[in-house]
């Protein structure tokens, strides 16, 4: 109503919106905010934190990884980190903004975030174990401000297995937190990444897939996987999972409905003839426990080669355009 709160080349702007006038600047050293979520006087900037280093023998683990310090004069290996950091402020004066909470996930890639009710929910991704760890360096690290004035590592019993190729192993990284409060965040770590995510009031859905090799037709193929978190009381808690073929094409391709999630997906498929398209639109079951089992499939939308360039969901109404030179559109109930 009074301000805008707008975000420039990685840094805060508070302006008072008759005057144009900028009332505050905020911004912090090696971090470029992309995100922000207000409400109720409270300010959450989203954004990655990047600092570069050089390599020098202080650094090695061991000798074996010292170099010639002639060589160090000369030759300078970079390296850097990079994270996921939130800042949460009360900008309730907004001439006189504080700090209320802030975070950091080390070598982490945010994928979504959603806000709900007062609790940030942040959808991120690890893969710092596929190339960058050390034997002792292979837990995730985050800074929580309510915790410790240092990064920690993630409690292994905060840490779950679930579906993986083992080909290229990373973390699913979950975390929720309150803005209001005083409380620590839920972190929680999953070995593999998500692909797309939907969140509902209720539940969280994260896409993740398998890559396995077909013995009958010597080709890679995939299985896909559909993970719900349940929200309770402002955390998400894992509660089951099911599997489905095909891919999703993003968010709008997923919906809940009615205690019903459903998913539309296009899954490529290859042999010696080449590639083939399928299309598909699963019903799962939403409030089931361990296992998502699919209620329905419909199988078969568009013509051959056809893959599905848009969906919608209204109500009990899904639908779905295909797409290869036209753009045959279908209804379903």
């Amino acid at each position: 109503g009074a301000y805008i709160y707008l975000i420039s080349n990685g840094r805060l702007l508070i302006i008072e919106a008759e005057t144009l006038t900028i009332i505050t600047t905020y911004s912090e050293e090696n971090v470029y905010f992309s995100t922000m979520y207000y409400t109720d006087d409270t300010l959450v900037l989203v954004g990655d934190k990047y600092q570069t280093y050089v390599w020098t023998d202080d650094d090695a683990v061991d000798d074996s990884e010292k170099t010639n310090e002639d060589v160090i004069d000369y030759y300078y290996n970079w390296y850097y980190n990079y994270g996921v950091d939130i800042v949460i402020l009360d900008v309730s004066d907004v001439e006189n903004v504080t700090v209320r909470k802030e975070l950091y996930f080390e070598q982490t890639y945010l994928s979504q975030s959603r806000m709900i009710d007062g609790n940030l929910y942040l959808i991120m991704n690890n893969y710092y174990i596929n190339y960058g760890y050390v034997d002792n360096h292979f837990v995730p690290e985050y800074y929580d401000s309510t915790l410790s004035d240092e990064v920690v590592m993630l409690p292994a019993e905060n840490i779950y297995y679930m579906p993986n190729d083992m080909y290229s192993v990373s973390y699913l990284m979950i975390a929720s937190v309150n803005v209001f409060d005083d409380s620590n965040a839920q972190v929680d770590a999953y070995i593999g990444s998500t692909y797309q995510i939907y969140m509902s009031i209720t539940n969280l859905y994260s896409v993740i897939y398998r890559n396995y090799l077909d013995e009958e037709t010597g080709y890679y193929q995939y299985q896909t996987y559909v993970l719900r978190f349940e929200i309770i009381d402002g955390k998400l808690v894992y509660k089951a999972m099911g599997g489905i073929f095909g891919s999703p094409l993003n968010q709008f391709s997923m919906d809940e409905y009615n205690g019903m999630f459903r998913i539309a997906t296009t899954d490529y498929q290859w042999n010696d003839t080449g590639s083939h398209l399928t299309n598909q639109l699963f019903v799962m079951d939403a409030t089931s426990e361990n296992e998502m089992t699919v209620v329905s499939v419909l199988e078969g939308l568009g013509k051959p080669n056809e893959r599905i360039y848009s969906v919608r969901y209204t109500g009990d109404i899904a639908y779905v355009v295909t797409f290869v030179n036209t753009d045959p559109m279908y209804k379903l109930d």
